[in-house]
């Protein structure tokens, strides 16, 4: 891609979680005076991520900048100054079952992702913890694990009387992964990009971030021209793609470097806090 970066132009900044601003359970102190200086600028501070609104990092929730978040892929346009949704745009549950039932059929480690509670079965929690790390608090405490596990998800999910907002699931390999995918798109018609070519992430057709983002766009009267995001991985393709402006970091996933205007370092590297220094000036 390559759109002109205007500063003056930018009113709202969408950022990624995992992989973005946070990694192995923490956010930079590199990367925090960064977020808080752009957000300094007058600039609305969205965290967009594949996360519900309980599983967003105190750490990150701390920082106190961020107002609304799109979350869950889009699904959920959150306000967390109100502690409330705008927008919600979930499975309907006719569909979500049958999409479940698919994924049953291919693998144990799938999840249901609810207002209420993201529910795993043990084996999706342990692939999960090989590639997301728990957040590690501040007062040196044991991480605490917030997703609840069933051995029988099917039948839990099929007990809680609640909208879902994403389903997905994970596999040992990015072979047995691109397998599954294949079957799964021959019987649903579904969003299902992947965060790191071992998992799918599955949101209804049409909702993603670059929808969210959009959503919440209308409701604070912006364009996406306005809009800067920054991302890594597939999840973050569609914003990068339609945001004013896109950044995106090394080491991610080659859609989502290909869809950015600006390649920033790893986030190992504080990739973010370089890009905004680079581009904001700050």
């Amino acid at each position: 891609m390559n759109k002109t970066f205007d500063k003056n132009n930018i009113k709202l900044a969408a950022l990624d979680v995992d992989g973005t601003i946070f990694h192995d359970g923490l956010i930079s102190e590199a990367v925090q005076k960064a977020l808080i200086k752009l957000s300094d600028l007058g600039i609305i501070m969205v965290l967009a991520t594949g996360r519900m609104q309980y599983g967003i990092p105190d750490t990150i929730r701390d920082l106190g900048i961020f107002r609304y978040g799109v979350l869950a892929n889009g699904t959920l346009i959150w306000d967390f100054e109100k502690n409330c949704s705008i927008a919600e745009h979930p499975f309907e549950r006719g569909e979500a079952d049958s999409v479940l039932r698919v994924i049953d059929s291919l693998t144990d480690a799938y999840f249901a992702a609810f207002k209420s509670e993201s529910s795993l079965t043990p084996k999706h929690l342990e692939l999960l913890r090989r590639t997301i790390k728990l957040e590690v608090p501040k007062d040196g405490s044991k991480p605490k694990e917030i997703y609840p596990i069933y051995d029988n998800l099917l039948t839990h999910v099929a007990n809680l009387d609640e909208q879902i907002f994403k389903l997905g699931c994970r596999f040992e390999t990015a072979e047995v992964c691109a397998e599954a995918r294949v079957k799964i798109r021959e019987l649903c018609d579904i969003e299902m990009p992947s965060t790191d070519g071992k998992d799918i992430e599955i949101t209804p057709l049409g909702v993603h971030k670059g929808s969210g983002t959009l959503a919440l766009c209308k409701h604070l009267g912006l364009d996406i021209s306005n809009v800067i995001a920054f991302g890594d991985s597939g999840n973050d393709v569609k914003l990068l793609e339609i945001a004013g402006f896109a950044v995106a970091l090394e080491g991610g996933r080659e859609s989502a470097l290909k869809a950015a205007d600006y390649i920033a370092p790893t986030v190992q590297e504080d990739g973010v806090a370089k890009a905004i220094e680079d581009l904001f000036g700050v």
